[in-house]
């Protein structure tokens, strides 16, 4: 069923058949993953519903096959992080979607030591567009060469020249704050309250992972390799407006005279938690130097927070957590 479908798909594409665009999203789906949700579809009617939207967006014929496929693997992905989150913790349900009252439920859901539920929302982010401008990835690839190519964003993610600005590391920084805050007062935060439980937002870099790299440091305020450059997470979710951000190139690395960059960029806009109306926590689930199998659940949340329930989910799942003060610099680990 979708293993045939999405090989069958990915065939095609070798024939050119398909963009380029199409070509990249339908090389995320593992092929040995498609089989084993058929599998598990016989018995589990979560899966099952999954698996159906999916074909149904697989064999759709209308409008865009880029946003379908990009759908299509949202609900995919959707299977993957809840096995990476029950491979941690045993006591997570993935929820069959339904509304009550009008409310949309939680992708997923933590029964906590207090016998309290928590509730585990998922965003698969990307950006606006297609979502991502893939079809200009492997020329931005090729203007990457007057970057460190080591720890440098990839540029590129927008559809049209006016949004291709977003090419610098204060860029991808804002956009991420400002989906994942537009994302999260637009619906999730419904979800993430859903019967009045505690709740974590989840957000999976997995779309974007064709364009950027993330770094575990990317957790930190600020690194130093050549020299010092503003980890792309932390300040998402953490930075304020006017704080400098600071990305380094091989002409700004001078480190013996200079360990800051010159060119450091203020921030327009707040970060993730430091809005007003923001969740408790956000949890990352990201790829570390775009290897596909060094997956990493990077936590954030506010020194003071409250909730019991949302601090066992972070120190269950997460492999590393840090908080507006830089409070867990020290246990950070490179990978």
């Amino acid at each position: 069923m979708l293993y045939n479908r999405i090989s069958e798909l990915k065939e095609m594409t070798h024939q050119k058949l398909f963009s380029e665009s199409s070509n990249l999203i339908l090389n995320l789906f593992d092929l040995a993953k498609c089989k084993e949700i058929d599998e598990r579809a016989e018995f589990n009617c979560v899966i099952y519903g999954q698996r159906d939207k999916m074909l149904k967006l697989l064999t759709d014929s209308n409008g865009s096959v880029s946003k379908k496929y990009e759908e299509c693997f949202t609900l995919y992905n959707e299977i993957v992080v809840f096995d990476l989150l029950f491979q941690k913790d045993d006591s997570v349900q993935f929820v069959a979607k339904s509304r009550i009252d009008g409310i949309a439920t939680p992708d997923y859901s933590k029964l906590c030591s207090s016998g309290k539920i928590a509730n585990l929302e998922l965003k698969t982010l990307s950006f606006k567009g297609s979502e991502i401008n893939f079809q200009n990835i492997q020329r931005d690839i090729e203007l990457t060469d007057e970057a460190n190519p080591h720890w440098i964003y990839k540029s590129a993610f927008a559809s049209t020249s006016n949004e291709r600005k977003a090419n610098t590391r204060r860029d991808v920084i804002e956009q991420i704050s400002g989906r994942v805050t537009k994302h999260y007062q637009k619906s999730a935060k419904g979800q993430i309250r859903f019967m009045g439980r505690p709740g974590i937002l989840l957000i999976d870099t997995t779309l974007l992972e064709e364009t950027l790299l993330f770094f575990l440091q990317d957790a930190l305020p600020g690194f130093v390799l050549d020299c010092y450059t503003s980890g792309c997470l932390w300040n998402a979710v953490f930075g304020r407006i006017d704080d400098v951000i600071y990305q380094c190139t091989r002409q700004s690395a001078n480190i013996e005279h200079d360990p800051l960059p010159k060119g450091g960029q203020p921030l327009r806009r707040n970060g993730i938690l430091i809005e007003a109306q923001s969740p408790a926590a956000v949890i990352f689930i990201t790829r570390i130097s775009g290897n596909k199998e060094l997956k990493k659940i990077i936590g954030f949340s506010n020194s003071l927070l409250s909730q019991p329930e949302v601090k066992e989910c972070l120190d269950v799942f997460c492999d590393y957590q840090n908080d507006e003060n830089n409070s867990n610099r020290d246990n950070l680990r490179i990978v």
